[in-house]
């Protein structure tokens, strides 16, 4: 019996250069390949170079610091601001001239003054050379600010404002009673939060003064703070300030 040969288009099939494993390695494919593999690096540099870039951690090791250029910046381990230092020095200085946002991270740790007597500043938020009014938010958190006359100052008097500051989950706490303390101290200052940070052994908890208006003040402990928890006092009609579940206890007689 005669076997029946195979289709005649079927070697013509499997050799036409139309095939899938043709298809695959052709010249059109490895240009889109390669096409597609320079836009995804494009993109890819763009995010990390572009205007919205984010940098990588800034780890900030010794004391004082000024904070001169955007991005994130972290403690690694508890830091103490050495004495003496002038009065008005920061042990960490941020710029409102910055060309983006700041973030401050503590990661838990400790930043340590050598007592509000020696008017220093844990963290201040100002203009240099001159005041100048921040364009990108500025934030602070996670961690202790110890022993200084100011833990955080946000106040460039009558020369400039400043806004959009965050203060969260930082504890403010002194040793001494010998110069008046405040925990946070806002002049001028507007659209900023204070939240769920607590204020132990402070004169003043936290200073709104000639406020801009729209700042809220959320979930706050002050504990023996003596001479005032929240005080805030608007000019020109601004708008309020918002007070939102917040205890004191044992204020100091």
């Amino acid at each position: 019996m005669r076997v029946p040969e195979a289709p005649s288009n079927l070697n013509h099939t499997l050799s036409h250069p139309k095939s899938v494993k043709n298809r695959i390695c052709s010249p059109r494919n490895t240009l889109i390949t390669t096409a597609l593999s320079l836009i995804i690096g494009s993109t890819v540099l763009a995010a990390e170079t572009g205007p919205f870039a984010v940098s990588k951690n800034i780890v900030i090791s010794s004391l004082p610091y000024t904070v001169s250029a955007p991005g994130t910046y972290v403690l690694n381990g508890d830091l103490t601001l050495p004495a003496p230092q002038g009065a008005g020095v920061a042990a960490i200085n941020i710029l409102t001239t910055l060309s983006g946002p700041v973030v401050l991270d503590l990661r838990g740790h400790t930043i340590v003054g050598s007592g509000g007597a020696n008017q220093n500043f844990g963290v201040s938020i100002e203009g240099s050379p001159n005041p100048t009014e921040n364009k990108y938010p500025i934030t602070i958190k996670n961690g202790t600010i110890q022993n200084f006359e100011v833990g955080v100052d946000a106040e460039q008097g009558n020369l400039a404002s400043t806004k959009k500051i965050t203060v969260t989950n930082v504890n403010f706490s002194t040793v001494t009673y010998g110069y008046p303390t405040y925990g946070v101290d806002f002049l001028q200052v507007s659209d900023s939060n204070v939240s769920n940070c607590s204020f132990t052994g402070i004169a003043y908890g936290i200073s709104d003064i000639a406020t801009g208006g729209n700042n809220r003040y959320l979930n706050n402990s002050f504990t023996n703070t003596g001479g005032m928890q929240i005080g805030t006092a608007g000019t020109g009609g601004r708008f309020p300030t918002f007070v939102i579940d917040c205890e004191i206890s044992a204020p100091v007689q």
